[in-house]
């Protein structure tokens, strides 16, 4: 067991990892998990958004009308996982979700991240509520179509923080296969290498 006191080793890892694999479009699409209401598993994909700062914070957007939002305020607890093609590599992440709202404080955090959208991105936090019924019409869809950039900020769109406290990583290229887990605790991040 390797003690580390910082994410440093695992991020300095997965960043390696984005970068080898950055000229494939998918490698930015990861799948989260959380617990619904009934205590079952909901997973989707969603698109990764960066860092917070220097720590090993993932960052999501969404609309804070999604059905992901519900079961986050339910239960914040949550994981990821993500696979890249390129180098034939997963990290799993367990952590905790935190819902960055227009009511929230880090408002500086929400506007960086909606002036990066594109105007097609912007405009869709201000579509009907995801998951209803479609009740569009041609007037409607063509409207919704369109772009205005002098638009505000939505209230839909918010911001997910994920808060790393365990990870999982599995080099899958050589053989045998490499595999190292990293946890956090009350003496910092520890570092095991794992049978794959």
């Amino acid at each position: 067991m390797d003690s580390n006191r910082d994410t440093a080793t695992w991020l300095k890892k997965l960043q390696g990892v984005l970068n080898d694999n950055q000229a494939l479009p998918e490698s930015k699409y990861l799948q989260l998990a959380t617990i619904n209401h009934k205590n079952q598993p909901e997973v989707r994909t969603v698109v990764f958004r960066g860092f917070l700062e220097t720590t090993g914070s993932l960052l999501i957007h969404t609309d804070i009308r999604s059905k992901k939002i519900q079961d986050i305020a339910a239960n914040n607890h949550a994981q990821i996982c993500w696979y890249f093609s390129q180098s034939r590599e997963q990290f799993r992440f367990t952590g905790s979700i935190q819902v960055i709202t227009a009511q929230s404080k880090q408002q500086s955090l929400r506007l960086q991240h909606w002036q990066q959208l594109s105007e097609s991105a912007k405009q869709s936090y201000f579509w009907d509520t995801p998951g209803e019924i479609l009740a569009l019409d041609d007037e409607f869809q063509s409207h919704a179509n369109q772009s205005n950039p002098t638009q505000p900020m939505s209230d839909n769109f918010c911001v997910l923080l994920f808060s790393v406290t365990e990870v999982d990583h599995l080099q899958l290229k050589p053989t045998p296969h490499i595999r190292n887990r990293f946890v956090f605790n009350r003496h910092g991040w520890q570092a095991y290498k794992v049978n794959p």
